[in-house]
């Protein structure tokens, strides 16, 4: 496989960690304190990890959500992909985003994404330009848990696209998720236990990533 053609294959991963965004999320967040853990493969080959953190909860009861998630992707010695992706979502009690602020390195190409929600919608600030949404999002960092899979628009983390999603549950905690986002599509199969993602595959362009519950 060409370096060159491995990257390009990969350009739909850098839109989903395991998770997106709707309205509201349906069911209830879980309380602070919880830390789910992901090993992330190409292949055989492990290539990195992913953690959601629920953190305490601030003095107006909003609900902390940080998300990390670095990959290397290494071809005959040399880096053919990177990615190190961070960001912080503040929810109200009420399960709505309020915020999410992020910080996206990917193969050495820095962007952010700021949103906030306002009095006319939700402003977002982001690689692409600004743009206002009246829709209560919730973001593509957002598919650790199952309710969100309720979703009528997804906010791209990495770089604040919003695209709309299209569900179909194939069986028990089993579902296949397609999203077309004006810079690229994910196309990922996302298997539940309980509320919690316990492994999305995701089709990137033919190359086959895999997320895997560790903790």
């Amino acid at each position: 496989m060409k370096r060159r053609e491995f990257i390009a294959g990969l350009g739909a991963l850098s839109l989903l960690s395991p998770n997106t965004g709707f309205t509201k999320l349906s069911g209830e967040l879980p309380k602070e304190g919880l830390i789910l853990k992901y090993k992330v493969f190409f292949g055989d080959n492990e290539i990195g990890h992913q953690e959601v953190i629920l953190k305490k909860h601030s003095d107006q009861q909003h609900i902390v959500i940080t998300h990390n998630i670095k990959l290397e992707v290494r071809i005959f010695f040399a880096v053919a992909y990177s990615l190190d992706h961070s960001s912080t979502e503040i929810w109200t009690s009420k399960n709505q985003l309020k915020s999410i602020k992020s910080k996206t390195i990917k193969n050495n190409k820095t962007t952010y994404v700021d949103g906030t929600i306002t009095s006319k919608g939700f402003k977002i600030d982001a690689e692409y330009g600004s743009l206002n949404t009246p829709h209560q999002i919730v973001t593509s960092d957002s598919f650790w848990l199952l309710s969100a899979l309720d979703s009528h628009s997804v906010l791209n983390a990495r770089t604040g696209e919003i695209a709309l999603p299209v569900v179909k549950q194939l069986s028990e905690g089993h579902y296949h998720l397609n999203a077309k986002f004006p810079h690229g599509q994910i196309d990922a199969n996302l298997y539940f236990k309980d509320d919690y993602l316990k492994k999305a595959v995701i089709d990137s362009n033919g190359h086959i990533v895999t997320f895997e519950l560790i903790t």
